[in-house]
């Protein structure tokens, strides 16, 4: 006796292989295109410290450039003291890699966006503050950071 496919029970998982994938209704952002125009931030965190007491990282992903910047931390806490060290860096760094004349009052690249996820320590009111200071757009996303790859979509 033959059988057709139609004939064949499906399981689950097939089903869910075989689905098309839905797109985001949410309009697609343009993506950065000059240096610190737009800076991706999470924090990452390990059950066990590192050799100077550090039990966590920031990690910091340029969109523009796609560089990739590590700064440990010893407490959630230390996020802010971090991030501001880490805009000075960036901002020196750019000015210097583009051979651009800028001083640390007035640099070449200027630190415009951030992008991060919706944690308590990402929403403080001290780095809430501190971005309308200094004309930093900060944005939140519901997901973590992931993949370079996933923001070039």
């Amino acid at each position: 006796m033959l059988f057709s496919v139609a004939d064949l029970p499906v399981c689950d998982g097939c089903v869910r292989a075989k689905s098309c994938v839905k797109h985001s209704t949410r309009p697609r952002r343009r993506r950065a295109t000059t240096p610190l125009e737009r800076i991706h931030f999470d924090l990452g965190f390990s059950s066990r410290p590192g050799l100077h007491g550090q039990v966590g990282f920031l990690l910091a992903v340029d969109e523009a450039t796609e560089k990739i910047f590590i700064r440990f931390i010893r407490q959630k806490s230390d996020t802010f003291a971090v991030l501001t060290a880490l805009r000075l860096e960036l901002e020196t760094h750019f000015a210097l890699k583009i051979g651009e004349c800028s001083s640390p009052e007035r640099p070449a690249h200027k630190l415009r966006g951030l992008r991060s996820d919706s944690s308590a320590e990402n929403k403080s009111d001290v780095i809430r503050e501190w971005c309308a200071e200094n004309g930093i757009f900060h944005e939140f996303d519901q997901r973590a950071l992931l993949t370079v790859a996933e923001w070039s979509c």
